[in-house]
């Protein structure tokens, strides 16, 4: 774990900032989700609940996100499903207490303008949340097909002199777009410039593969600057899905290479 955590820094700081001010800040509150689809049918990697997720940091007989403590008030809720998947249906829920249990999951009461629930876009999709609710669940209410979904909810304290329940800790993505990468390839994720955000591995793949990420218009990832390579996904085999906040400005493009005999999965987010 501390090879992890140091190989992890030296990829952030080998980062250029690219003049860009710095002004995002790392998640407070954060969680991943996978679920597993066979033939529409729903379940997760916990036999305590097939739908809802995460199980409480402190009891996995509890199903939720203890938000008591960190008191995040601000979220954004990122997915990637397989190809196999349609008709999907997964929406952010918030719960008051009940002693040391949720108490009746209801849909978040306040989302950001533009997000609207239950979010149903096929093979990526994204929102933004805001208010503090005492906890948190993702609940995956339907879909169509066979396949995996992976997501990850990010989640923000708020800064002084800002209404939680509106836009005000600038951490928010806003705009952001996903893009999953399942192959060993060149992929343009965008042919202007813009904005890395996070790139989450869902699957590291195996030892020796890599994952390259590339300032560039250009649609096979030539030319261009290399941003950050991370040498091999298997540093990160015991933590998947792991994400790595990037917030990195491109002056070009955006292109990622993925390479070995068994790629890493990724999902891009970008603006």
């Amino acid at each position: 774990m501390k090879t992890l955590s140091i190989a992890v820094l030296l990829v952030l700081a080998s980062l250029p900032l690219c003049g860009q001010q710095a002004q995002l800040t790392a998640p407070d509150c954060q969680f991943s989700f996978i679920y597993n689809v066979v033939s529409n049918t729903i379940t997760s990697t916990t036999s305590s609940s097939a739908q809802r997720l995460p199980l409480s940091q402190d009891s996995s007989a509890v199903v939720g996100y203890d938000n008591r403590q960190t008191n995040c008030t601000t979220w954004t809720l990122m997915y990637a499903a397989d190809s196999g998947l349609s008709a999907i249906s997964i929406e952010l829920d918030q719960a008051p207490s009940n002693g040391d249990v949720p108490g009746s999951w209801t849909t978040w009461a306040n989302p950001a303008p533009g997000t609207v629930q239950p979010l149903s876009t096929a093979s990526v999709g994204s929102g933004s949340f805001f208010g503090y609710q005492p906890w948190v669940s993702v609940n995956f209410n339907s879909v169509t097909g066979t396949g995996r979904l992976y997501g990850r909810i990010l989640g923000w304290k708020p800064q002084a002199g800002f209404d939680v329940s509106a836009p005000g800790n600038a951490v928010v993505p806003q705009g952001i777009t996903g893009k999953p990468i399942t192959t060993s390839t060149n992929t343009q994720v965008k042919a202007t410039p813009g904005t890395i955000h996070t790139v989450t591995i869902t699957q590291p793949g195996a030892t020796g593969n890599s994952i390259t990420i590339v300032d560039t218009s250009a649609a096979n990832c030539s030319g261009g600057t290399t941003l950050a390579t991370i040498p091999s996904a298997q540093l990160v085999a015991g933590m998947a899905p792991v994400t790595l906040l990037l917030d990195v400005a491109t002056t070009a493009g955006i292109c990622v290479i993925t390479a070995g005999t068994t790629p890493p999965q990724l999902l891009v987010s970008f603006r």
